[in-house]
């Protein structure tokens, strides 16, 4: 455990010395600003009361977050974690420790899901300042939190998704893209196949659309199985991938 943790905090430290994920986490802010700016200019000029368009800023940003902002920032860590270190040889050097490849793969996945969550709160925080900048207030601030809190545990797929995707590519840029890519096709899928779209992991990213809707306990659950299996899937093949590879 030791070992691994150590590993772990590597691997964050990592991620954190590059400057572009603080350019993310200001990015996260600046697109809140606009998004608050572009619902005010819309809702003035149809009904003129801009405390409306704050009010729904954090909720909406949620969507932003979940489905595009967050599994990019997701693709591109993963490419510098995984293919990145491939191709410059750090992984290399990194097998020759006295670390177990599992270890490496967990320790690797486990600095994933923190950039993840860090940028999940990047989003509420942002967007929650946003909104109190407007109306002074912050209105139903425990759900919106729970919300986002839910919406991780989808996220965490995509972090197995690309962890998976990393392991068929040498080049972070193409890894990156690869991710992109399949994403895109996977969410095209849930969109133009109405058949296939129970199925795939892509419909639950917005997960906490079940809870305010209050579904059944049974479509809850059937959803926590549908995501544990993608999340078991991409874990077993993406580590059976990585323990094989050569170096």
């Amino acid at each position: 455990m030791k070992v691994l943790m150590g590993n772990f905090k590597n691997e964050l430290q990592k991620l954190f010395m590059h400057p572009k994920y603080l350019l993310f986490l200001f990015l996260e802010l600046l697109i809140c600003l606009l998004s608050m700016l572009v619902n005010i200019a819309v809702i003035k000029i149809t009904y003129g009361d801009a405390a409306e368009a704050a009010a729904g800023i954090p909720v909406n940003m949620l969507y932003t977050a979940s489905l595009m902002f967050v599994p990019a920032v997701v693709f591109i860590a993963a490419g510098d974690l995984f293919s990145g270190e491939l191709y410059d040889y750090s992984l290399q050097v990194l097998f020759v420790r006295p670390i177990s490849r599992m270890k490496i793969y967990v320790s690797k996945i486990m600095a994933l899901l923190v950039i993840t969550a860090v940028f999940l709160a990047g989003m509420f925080v942002s967007s929650i300042i946003m909104e109190f900048a407007v109306i002074h207030t912050v209105e139903n601030s425990l759900s919106v939190a729970l919300y986002y809190a839910l919406n991780f545990i989808p996220l965490i797929t995509v972090v197995m998704f690309a962890s998976f995707v990393n392991q068929f590519s040498s080049s972070a840029g193409m890894s990156i893209f690869l991710c992109a890519v399949i994403f895109l096709g996977i969410y095209a899928l849930q969109v133009f196949v109405p058949i296939a779209e129970n199925f795939v992991f892509t419909k639950y990213l917005v997960w906490h659309i079940l809870w305010a809707e209050q579904s059944p306990v049974i479509k809850l659950v059937q959803t926590g199985i549908i995501t544990a299996a993608y999340d078991i899937m991409f874990f077993m093949i993406g580590y059976f991938k990585f323990k094989t590879l050569e170096i």
